[in-house]
Order: structure tokens, then C-alpha cells, then sequence
């Protein structure tokens, strides 16, 4: 990259001022800041140990009287050092041009100061280039100091004195483009932002499109709940299942309203005819693994996916329905119908499924398996060796495996990983999941994140989280 380019050129502080320009764009929290930060490091430390030995070196040849190599060795020290010891250096070079400059010749009838002396007539450039650097000076002070308007004036007055000055040209450069960064909206930190999204517990393995998501349900809070959201849109069919299915009675006396988390027994409590999915979605490209721990004899479901998702898991069992209530509709009515005595015929059931709407299932692999009150599942959603659009389905119930199944068609785009419950009640303990954050959520982390930094909120997390959510909310349709 540039950086790169500009230190083989020997223009350390450049080279680190463009560091840190990128940086300052992508924040310190994002994948590859740290290897950043290491090089700006070492570019210091590179300047300061130059510096060391070329300093003393400008003094020595100083003092012998060597103006014009002092000066061509400041010229080197300047091409490296940026503003680093940029006084003591102005002061050297104030002397060696002094020593450079042609002496007086003395008139024939010599003025004479009121103290006898001779007076010297200052070198104009000595003092334009002393000025200018005064100026310089001031404007690097004053952006250090966050004062950004007046830095802008101060290195305004040290163009103007130093135009017609090279020995400026760089260091007036390198002060424009730290003044130019300095005043572009601070983004804010990515690294952060992904950690303040998720109000389960986050980790991350890896970088950009490699990076693995882990997240760990425990249900200690009810904050934990924010993170499971409602579906997105299941296209006409769905909608029309879905809403008469949420019309439907619920039981009573439920300790909290559905999907609400039960902070007594530190619990997300599912029931009803609805679901809920997790705020990220995942890609087809890298395996997809839900695990959890529940309380509930029938349907402990997993759905990968929006319109016509795979579903996944044990004790699969259709309620029964009164569909002679769903009027206007008789192709759903009688799916309905048909997948209600079907199912309730074979008894609960380990299940690979494909849902045509809410209610209504493809039946891909039906196992008939006892159930038991607490189940401890994993369900993981592979995809194939050659083909994407094929996938490999995983169950497993306290770590036995049950069923492996090839998808031939496991469906296109990003992954929603939802909990449905088929409107049985039940109550997840603990919810771990894990897999490759997709494009799209990776966007909207993007956009929220551009959108609350230009509004200078770039350390706000809970308006970034607020943006996400309606982001979010805008790409259920």
C-alpha cells in the first residue's frame, strides 16, 4: 500500500501519518487495527532511534563550522522525522543557514551602534524560514490540542510565510493532511460496535469474510430477549398462516407474554404459533450450529432460513387446529388439515422439514423418537462439498446423533436462524449459536455505524443499536 511505499522511500512519519489516517477511518476495534498499530509503533521507534544519532551529528558539524553539510544532513532528518524534535532541529538550521550566508562587506564609513558595536543586517530568508516554522509550530500545538479552527488559521499564516519556501514543502504537507483527518467525522470503533450490538455474550475467531460469530444465550436478563426478533416476511401464503395462526387463543397463566424471557427460572420462553430469530444472519458458505438446552416434550425446533426455511429437530408434533375457522383460503385450509392428521397420526417425531407456510410441512425425514421433558439438542446446517444450493442437516439429542440428512435444494441468500415452538410452550435455558456473519448483516453493521458517526455519535452504542434494530426492521419486507 502507500504506507509501505512511503517508508521503502525513507519518509518514516508519512508512512505513519497514513497509518494512521486509515486507522482513524476504520476505527481500533475493527480485524487487521492491531497490525496497524504495530507498525505505527515501529515507525517511531525507527524515527527516534534515527534521530538519536543524526541529531548529535548536526551539532558536531556545527560546531566545526560546516554549515552547508548540516544542512544537507537536516534535509535528510526532515524527509524522516515529521514534526519529532522539530524545535531543536529549527534551531540548527537557523545556525548552519546563518553560517551559509554571506557575510557583510564593510562600508567605508561603518554605522556604529549606541553600545560601539557594528550592526549585522539579518538574512531575509533566515527570518521568512523562521517565521514560517514559528507559524507551523503553532498550528501542530493547536491540533494536538483539538483546536481545530484555529489550527486551520495558524497553518493558514505558515502557507503564506512559507510558499516560496521548499525546505517547508513536506512538513506544510504532512500538517494539511493531519489537519484534514483530524476533521472528518470520527467513526466509530467496529470492533465495538459488533461487541455492543449483542446483548448475549460475543466472540469472534477470525477476520472480514472469514470471521466466525459465537453467541451464548443464558437468559440471566431480560435484555437478552432484545437480541431474538420478529420474522421476516414469508411472502403472501406465509403472511396469511401466520396471522390467522397468532389470532389463535394462547394458553393462560403464562408467567410472561410469548418469546418474553422468564428472568425467575433465567429462561426464554417460547409458545404460541410464532417464532423468533436471532438479530444476525449467516451465510451458506461456512457451517451453521445451534445448540440449546429446553423443557418441552414437543416441537424443540430450529428453522434455518425466511420463505420456505428447513426446520430442524425432535419432538415435532402439529397441534390441533380449528381450520374450518381460516375463511377465504381453501388451499391453506386444506394443507392444513391434511399435515395436522398426518402428524398427529405418527405421534411426536425427530423431523428434517421444509415449511411451505406456518403449519403446513414438506416432510423431507420423519423419525418417530420418545421425547423427554428436557431435551439437550444441536442442529447444524452444512453446506455442501461442490455445491452451495446443497447443505447437510445434523441432529443431534445429548450428543448421540439421530439423523443426517443431504439437502439437494437448501435454498439461496442469507440465513436466519429462528426458534419455533408450532404452538406447544417452550422454555429455553440456554442458547448457543456460531457461523459466518453474511453479507448482509455485515452491511447493516456498516450503515448503522457510518449513519451514528455522521451524526457525531461515534462512541454512542446505544444509538447505534437503536439504528441496527430499525435498519434491521426495514429489511423484513
Amino acid at each position: 500500500g502507500r504506507a509501505e511505499a512511503l517508508e521503502e522511500l525513507g519518509q518514516l512519519a508519512r508512512a505513519r501519518d497514513v497509518y494512521g489516517e486509515l486507522l482513524t477511518r476504520q476505527g481500533e476495534g475493527v480485524p487487521g487495527s492491531a497490525q496497524i498499530q504495530l507498525a505505527m509503533k515501529g515507525l517511531s521507534a525507527q524515527i527516534d532511534a534515527k534521530l538519536k544519532v543524526d541529531l548529535p551529528r548536526v551539532e558536531g558539524l556545527l560546531a566545526e563550522g560546516k554549515g552547508e553539510a548540516a544542512l544537507a544532513l537536516l534535509e535528510d532528518v526532515e524527509s524522516y522525522a515529521g514534526a519529532a524534535s522539530q524545535a531543536e532541529r529549527l534551531r540548527y538550521r537557523e545556525q548552519a543557514v546563518a553560517m551559509r550566508a554571506p557575510k557583510p562587506q564593510p562600508s567605508a564609513s561603518p554605522k556604529v551602534t549606541p553600545e560601539g558595536g557594528t550592526p549585522k543586517d539579518p538574512d531575509p530568508k533566515v527570518q521568512a524560514l523562521a517565521s514560517a516554522r514559528a507559524a507551523l509550530a503553532k498550528a501542530q500545538k493547536l491540533l494536538e490540542e483539538g483546536k481545530l479552527g484555529e489550527a486551520e488559521a495558524a497553518l493558514a499564516e505558515a502557507r503564506k510565510l512559507g510558499k516560496d519556501l521548499p525546505e517547508l514543502k513536506e512538513d506544510l504537507a504532512s500538517a494539511s493532511s493531519a489537519l484534514a483527518a483530524a476533521k472528518q467525522p470520527k467513526e466509530m470503533d467496529r470492533g465495538k460496535a459488533l461487541a455492543a450490538l449483542f446483548k448475549g455474550k460475543l466472540e469472534t475467531e477470525g477476520e472480514g469474510d472469514a470471521m466466525t460469530l459465537s453467541l451464548a444465550y443464558d437468559f440471566a436478563d431480560e435484555a437478552q430477549g432484545e437480541d431474538w426478533r420478529g420474522p421476516r416476511h414469508m411472502g403472501d401464503r406465509g403472511e396469511i398462516a401466520k396471522n390467522w395462526l397468532n389470532k389463535l387463543p394462547l394458553p393462560k397463566g403464562a408467567p410472561v407474554e410469548p418469546w418474553g424471557v422468564y428472568t425467575k427460572k433465567k429462561s426464554l420462553l417460547g409458545y404460541g404459533h410464532d417464532r423468533r430469530r436471532l438479530l444476525a444472519s449467516f451465510s451458506r458458505e461456512a457451517p451453521i450450529t445451534v445448540e440449546l438446552t429446553a423443557y418441552g416434550r414437543e416441537n424443540v425446533l430450529v428453522a434455518f432460513g425466511t420463505k420456505q426455511p428447513i426446520v430442524a429437530g425432535v419432538g415435532y408434533l402439529l397441534p390441533e387446529l380449528p381450520t374450518a375457522t381460516l375463511r377465504g383460503n381453501g388451499e391453506i385450509r386444506g394443507a392444513l388439515a391434511r399435515a395436522i392428521q398426518r402428524s398427529r397420526g405418527r405421534g411426536p417425531s425427530v423431523a428434517v422439514l421444509r415449511e411451505r407456510f406456518p403449519g403446513s410441512y414438506e416432510e423431507l425425514l420423519v423419525k418417530q423418537a420418545r421425547g423427554s421433558k428436557k431435551v439437550r439438542l444441536s442442529v447444524t446446517l452444512e453446506p455442501g462439498e461442490d455445491d452451495l444450493a446443497e447443505a447437510r442437516v445434523t441432529i443431534k439429542v445429548n450428543r448421540k446423533t439421530l439423523v443426517t440428512y443431504e439437502l439437494e435444494e437448501a435454498g439461496e441468500g442469507p440465513v436466519d436462524v429462528s426458534l419455533l415452538t408450532l404452538g406447544s410452550a417452550v422454555r429455553y435455558d440456554k442458547v448457543q449459536l456460531s457461523g459466518r456473519p453474511s453479507k448482509r448483516f455485515r452491511n447493516l453493521l456498516e450503515r448503522a455505524c457510518k449513519e451514528v458517526s455522521k451524526e457525531g455519535k461515534h462512541e454512542d452504542f446505544d444509538a447505534f443499536r437503536a439504528r441496527f434494530h430499525k435498519l434491521d426492521e426495514g429489511e423484513k419486507k
